[in-house]
């Protein structure tokens, strides 16, 4: 929603601001299990010859699959059926299957974007470019990568929640950013509910480098992938005995000293180009690009000038080819560190909360995730473990979200399985100031129109009539009659036939409701 909300601001205009187009295309066992569709044959006998296919991340390609002694290999040379499905299916793999929207991609122009790219409409408004990211780059247009994140509601959403209870307004913005406690906290590996650092790998990951600094974050960020995850322990070394760290040349100091005398970024890429080689801006990008894209040809052509800037800079040869050897092993794998730092920054601001206010913030991570209601369990249990007690959901206290009440977090009625929004808006309103005195009391004046008989049976089981002293066995049983009562009192409202009666009773319906 809050994407959404930014994409729709009124700046740049409706006409100059799109998303842009991203194509799926047909992977090797689709493609068998499309081919044996179309060929006729039975689905089982396409699903045996795709399951051939090895399942992989990134998924497997007809040249992985079909090296000699695989599976398929042996099929396709032995059994005639096999090879006419992987015949017609290698003719279709890499085709374009269906097109999507990119999850971030967004393009801003100067004009009408109709003056520079064709456009469709997806759903019922979003407009979307026709050509990919890559061929929008290619046209000079400006592209934007905007990220919809949980966690970012789930900070607005505990700070209303720390004004609500403690009157205190916390700016994120002016935030420092030297909190000992928070740090204190993530060098515990005490990070779950924490954005970037809630698996077990990530937590180790801390526990090992013990973060003092928010640089240390934006480099645990971008260590932690596949690649660069392998210095993560020369990173942690280097941090604690920052006299043993040895630079293969002095002038490479300046751009490594932050990390430890680790390459960790882009950026660090750029500025070795740079100042050590006497690169140009444009030069230094090009190789950022030529080593991120595999571009051989491109790296072919800019090896020999950085070469030769660092010969100009007193860089002995042997240290230039471990700097260019250290630039293909490991730039296709190194991160923008402006986007660690961003993502490192939302890192913080959840452990500051997490460590300083974890009530509230518990109460609104908990709430974020209702509509996944198997996490909802794991974080209550993580709620507990902190000692912050989790109070059963009440009819008469609980919201739609997670609350905190006298420094406990009360259960939101949104988590109860089988409880719409459109139920606990009827509760709430109906509620109002006054609490409900019983089972009969409620139905009587919650209309079941809004909460059936599963909706109630639901909270009975979840504990949210607890407060009004009934057994839950007996309001179960008397669910049935207290539904009836209520239905006929509203109808009664309804023709105007039960107010002067109500009138007269000393207690409305609670006082006549029958013993449950």
């Amino acid at each position: 929603a809050g994407r959404g909300h930014r994409l729709r601001h009124p700046k740049y205009g409706a006409d100059r601001v799109a998303q842009i187009i991203t194509f799926g295309t047909m992977a090797a066992r689709a493609a068998v299990r499309d081919a044996a569709r179309v060929m006729g044959l039975p689905y089982a006998i396409g699903d045996r010859i795709a399951k051939m296919i090895p399942e992989q991340a990134p998924p497997a390609t007809f040249k992985e699959a079909m090296l000699p002694g695989g599976e398929l290999r042996q099929a396709y040379d032995s059994d005639p059926q096999v090879k006419q499905v992987v015949d017609l299916a290698m003719s279709l793999e890499g085709l374009i299957r269906n097109d999507s929207i990119h999850a971030a991609g967004v393009v801003i122009s100067d004009k009408p974007l109709t003056e520079y790219v064709p456009l469709q409409q997806k759903g019922d408004a979003e407009v979307v470019t026709q050509f990919g990211m890559d061929d929008v780059a290619r046209l000079g247009l400006l592209k934007m990568d905007f990220l919809g994140l949980r966690n970012l509601d789930v900070i607005e959403d505990a700070l209303k929640i720390i004004a609500a209870t403690h009157g205190v307004r916390v700016e994120m913005e002016t935030l420092p950013l030297d909190d000992e406690e928070t740090y204190r906290m993530l060098a515990r590996g005490d990070s779950t509910g924490v954005f970037q650092f809630e698996s077990g790998g990530m937590r180790d990951a801390l526990r090992e480098v013990v973060p003092t600094a928010f640089e240390d974050l934006i480099a645990i960020v971008a260590l932690y992938r596949p690649g660069p995850m392998q210095y993560i322990p020369a990173y942690a070394r280097n941090k604690k005995d920052p006299a043993s760290v040895v630079y293969d040349h002095e002038a490479l100091r300046p751009i490594l000293e932050a990390t430890h005398g680790v390459t960790i970024y882009q950026e660090q890429y750029m500025a070795i180009a740079r100042r050590v080689a006497g690169f140009s801006p444009a030069q230094a990008d090009d190789l950022r690009k030529a080593i991120g894209k595999k571009d051989k040809k491109l790296m072919a052509s800019l090896k020999e000038p950085l070469m030769q800037g660092l010969t100009a800079s007193g860089v002995p040869p042997a240290v230039s080819q471990r700097l260019w050897a250290n630039f293909e092993a490991t730039g296709d794998y190194s991160f923008n560190k402006s986007h660690a730092a961003c993502y490192a920054l939302i890192s913080y601001r959840t452990a500051w909360l997490k460590a300083n206010y974890p009530v509230e913030y518990m109460a609104a991570l908990v709430s974020s995730v209702m509509n996944t209601k198997d996490k909802v369990p794991f974080y209550v249990h993580l709620c507990r473990e902190m000692g912050i007690e989790v109070l059963p959901p009440d009819i008469n206290e609980s919201a739609n979200d997670f609350t905190v009440v006298e420094g406990k977090i009360r259960f939101g009625l949104n988590a109860v399985k089988g409880v719409g929004v459109g139920a606990i808006e009827a509760i709430v309103a109906a509620r109002g100031g006054e609490p409900f005195a019983s089972i009969y009391d409620f139905c009587a004046r919650v209309d079941s129109q809004h909460v059936n008989k599963r909706t109630l049976e639901a909270l009975i089981k979840a504990g949210a009539f607890d407060s009004t002293g009934d057994p839950r066995r007996g309001m179960l049983d008397a669910l049935p009659a207290a539904m009836a009562d209520g239905e006929r009192r509203r109808k009664d409202r309804a023709q105007g036939q039960g107010g002067l009666f109500e009138m007269m009773a000393p207690d409305d319906s609670a006082a006549q409701a029958p013993a449950v």
